[in-house]
């Protein structure tokens, strides 16, 4: 008993780090940029996004499916290889976009941090997974320590508040966790190759849907980018990140989630208490930057949000129950209609916020998200439901 106690304890300390590690380079972007470099930063750590989604579904999900269908684990070494030749791949992106909208400051930069946080996300999936806590607890509070270190030594240096600093100091703190537990060696991207081949039947579904996912989350926010200008468009990136805290703890609980059965993680209960806490989130967004505005605080874009509160709340309340419904989903082999949900949130995400640009601009932009997030919580509880019907159909024909 007192040792399942002192999992619980580790795990919830693991989610806690976990949150904060991957909070802290948003946060210190959020609060002490303008709207133009907010806007250069998030263009960036939109690629991140991407990496990180692409590396879940291609390594680390995939894995877990695999593990599930074979009964055994998946090669340590072709999984840590795979997720550094993935995160070369996209630091190399980041380093374009980099050049497209910012500063060549802010190249190397860019670069270095979307290579190491991506390569990070799945290695610390692992690691949890594994039960190897304190490894990962570990690199979260050197991402912690080492970002917030940089940041205010690069600022004091005279360099200012911009976004070449920000992504500099972001790249410090996630090569410093990367580096607990690296293992790569030259032939990564042979066993990438490989990895993809072999795993092809668990890579594929999965991979295919959070693709389509992609193009409405981080395909829309490019494609609005011209049309917004640099600096609305921080504004636009802000309040998806404002229900960064939200994603950032649900995200480590994805691996234990993953040892949970599917049928307690979307019953009655459970989803009641997922919607309170949803809907408490909210509510508690859209006061904070009220509270802001009327403080005269100057934080950032944080501070340009207050106009849009009601919006920005709706979003982080319609967020947390969105992205439980769909983790859950995800984990279920047997849930159905999971291709016909990602093309319905795809048209939702890519549609309203665009529509929404051209009838409003800015405003409308961010109701446009705010609506299709509600949409995206409509949709994937079925599908996280379906889990739960298949798998009792599939029990009760093996008896």
């Amino acid at each position: 008993m007192a040792s399942q106690r002192g999992l619980r304890r580790l795990q919830a300390l693991s989610t806690l780090s976990n949150a904060s590690a991957a909070l802290v380079p948003q946060l210190v972007a959020l609060v002490s940029l303008d709207a133009v470099e907010y806007g250069a930063f998030s263009a960036v750590y939109l690629v991140f996004a991407l990496g990180t989604s692409v590396a879940l579904s291609a390594v680390a999900e995939a894995a877990v499916r695999s593990s599930t269908a074979s009964g055994g684990d998946v090669d340590w070494e072709s999984y840590s290889n795979t997720a550094g030749a993935l995160a070369v791949v996209f630091g190399l992106i980041a380093v374009g976009v980099a050049a497209a909208v910012s500063t060549p400051q802010a190249l190397v930069g860019a670069g270095l941090a979307v290579c190491a946080s991506t390569y990070r996300v799945p290695i610390r999936y692992h690691e949890v997974r594994a039960g190897m806590l304190g490894k990962a607890v570990l690199a979260d509070v050197l991402t912690v320590v080492v970002t917030l270190a940089a940041f205010a030594a690069l600022v004091l240096s005279g360099l200012g508040r911009n976004a070449g600093v920000a992504l500099t100091a972001w790249a410090l703190g996630g090569l410093a966790a990367a580096f607990v537990h690296v293992r790569l060696n030259w032939s990564m991207f042979g066993q990438f190759v490989r990895w993809f081949r072999t795993e092809r039947e668990h890579i594929t579904p999965l991979l295919s849907e959070s693709l389509l996912m992609d193009l409405g989350s981080i395909g829309t926010p490019f494609v609005l980018l011209p049309g917004l200008g640099i600096s609305a468009f921080g504004v636009y990136r802000g309040v998806s990140n404002v229900a960064a805290p939200v994603r950032l703890v649900l995200g480590p609980l994805r691996p234990i989630m993953a040892t949970r059965s599917t049928r307690s993680l979307i019953s009655p209960r459970t989803l009641s208490l997922v919607v309170a806490a949803s809907a408490v989130m909210g509510v508690l967004a859209a006061v904070a930057l009220l509270l802001i505005e009327a403080s005269g605080l100057a934080l950032g874009v944080l501070s340009q949000l207050a106009p849009f509160a009601v919006p920005v709340g709706m979003f982080v309340a319609a967020t947390t129950a969105s992205m439980y419904v769909y983790i859950v989903a995800r984990l279920s082999p047997y849930a159905t209609g999971m291709l016909t949900a990602r093309i319905a949130q795809t048209v939702f995400a890519t549609a309203l916020p665009l529509v929404g640009n051209v009838v409003g601009g800015l405003s409308g932009a961010i109701w446009g998200l705010t609506v299709s997030t509600v949409a995206a919580f409509v949709i994937w509880l079925p599908v996280a439901r379906s889990g739960v019907s298949a798998a009792a159909g599939q029990r009760a024909g093996a008896e």
